[in-house]
């Protein structure tokens, strides 16, 4: 059947834009405008996608545009007990468009509804409109769908999910606390830079005397800023642009991810962690009867924000189905432990990559969690430290220059 894309905005006044199947363009609007879309653009899918267009023609964007994690989490639970119940898909499908808090779940579970009854599988029809959900959803929608185990893997998807969402709200939650201390510390020094400083030195250069060597500093520091501010603010947007992952260049967001990657601390907990949802989505999917080379490619998909992982992960499924080892791949990898390596190639070698990959998977994540806790402790005194010498520089800046005009004044 053809697909359409389209774009437009919903009901709730946003942009929306995603692709329909529709037998004709006009049934296309027809679905389309039953859903309550407000249509300025729709066209027939010829295949091409954002990465065939030049990186200034794409749209850009600060996410990867998917649902937070515990969103897709708590859609896979309410799935997973309706399917349960023994209801029809469609019934599954209506009952939980009605029954999620999220306008954008329950949009998506509607068009996919619009396409079951219009005769294609649940499988199909939600990687057709799926826009929103990890990839890895749309792999367990199908294979519990051919083995009648969609409450299962439902499930299973859920808990998955689960993991994912705690263990970055562990990195993230260890990052909060440095990252406010950082913040008060740079408008503390904005602060003083161009409102106590400038009113200082005048009370110096009125007497003729030389303002002190750190107030002289800062005033330099005002002049600058205040002379190069536009171009600043330009290497800072661009900067964070990079930093998001929004200029489409996986090679510079590959670099990027490199850097953090090798940082001390910081990377090793980035690089268990990541390696641990890796190796627990893989046991999931080969437990539930994926095969290997598509275990690999489902997998890679779904974690596309790790570039320096997923090229890994693509590439072992190509040496699979070319005759060698996926293992063989993951050996030029240096991002990669050698516990990875090794107990993926004894699973492989053994054909039991669930035991040796769920093994991983645990021991990574329980390394992830003590990493974690030893960079919250390590890294709130240090920058805490840091800061308040800092802090303390500045006061005893401020206090020995209006101490000096005191003593000029006398």
């Amino acid at each position: 059947m053809p697909i359409f894309k389209y774009e437009g905005y919903g009901e709730d006044g946003h942009a929306e834009n995603g692709t329909v199947s529709a037998a004709s363009e006009k049934l296309a609007f027809e679905i389309l405008q039953s859903r309550g879309v407000t249509l300025f653009s729709l066209a027939l899918d010829d295949g091409g996608s954002a990465a065939d267009l030049p990186w200034y023609k794409r749209d850009i964007q600060f996410s990867d545009g998917l649902l937070p994690t515990d969103v897709q989490a708590s859609t896979a639970e309410l799935l997973a007990t309706l399917f349960s119940s023994g209801l029809s898909e469609r019934e599954v499908l209506r009952i939980a468009a009605l029954s999620t808090d999220s306008h954008a779940v329950r949009r998506h579970l509607e068009g996919v509804l619009v396409l079951l009854e219009d005769g294609d599988r649940l499988a199909d029809a939600f990687s057709q409109q799926n826009t929103l959900f990890s990839p890895l959803f749309t792999a367990f929608l199908r294979l519990g769908e051919d083995a009648n185990e969609l409450s299962t893997m439902m499930r299973s998807m859920a808990a998955l999910l689960r993991k994912q969402s705690k263990s970055k709200q562990k990195i993230l939650g260890a990052l909060i606390y440095p990252a406010i201390l950082m913040i008060a510390a740079i408008i503390l020094l904005l602060v003083v830079t161009f409102y106590l400083t400038p009113s200082l030195i005048p009370l110096f250069t009125s007497v003729g005397a030389t303002p002190p060597a750190t107030l002289g500093a800062l005033m330099t520091l005002n002049e600058f800023l205040a002379s190069n501010w536009v171009w600043l603010a330009g290497v800072t947007t661009l900067a964070g642009l990079v930093f998001l992952g929004t200029i489409p260049n996986s090679k510079a967001r590959r670099k990027v991810q490199t850097v953090f990657l090798c940082t001390p601390f910081l990377g090793r907990v980035l690089r268990l962690n990541a390696l641990s949802q890796i190796a627990g989505a893989l046991v999931l999917l080969l437990k539930a009867g994926e095969t290997l080379p598509a275990a690999l490619r489902t997998t890679a998909d779904a974690f596309s924000t790790q570039d320096v992982f997923n090229v890994c992960l693509f590439e072992a499924a190509d040496a699979l189905e070319s005759g060698r080892r996926a293992a063989d791949r993951f050996e030029d990898e240096p991002q990669i432990p050698a516990t990875f390596r090794e107990m993926f190639r004894v699973g492989e070698e053994t054909n039991s990559l669930t035991d040796t990959l769920g093994a991983v998977a645990e021991t990574f994540a329980l390394q992830a969690d003590r990493q974690t806790e030893r960079l919250i402790t390590l890294l709130t005194p240090v920058i805490t430290l840091i800061l308040g010498l800092g802090i303390g520089v500045l006061i005893y800046t401020l206090m020995g220059a209006i101490l000096e005009v005191n003593q000029l004044a006398f």
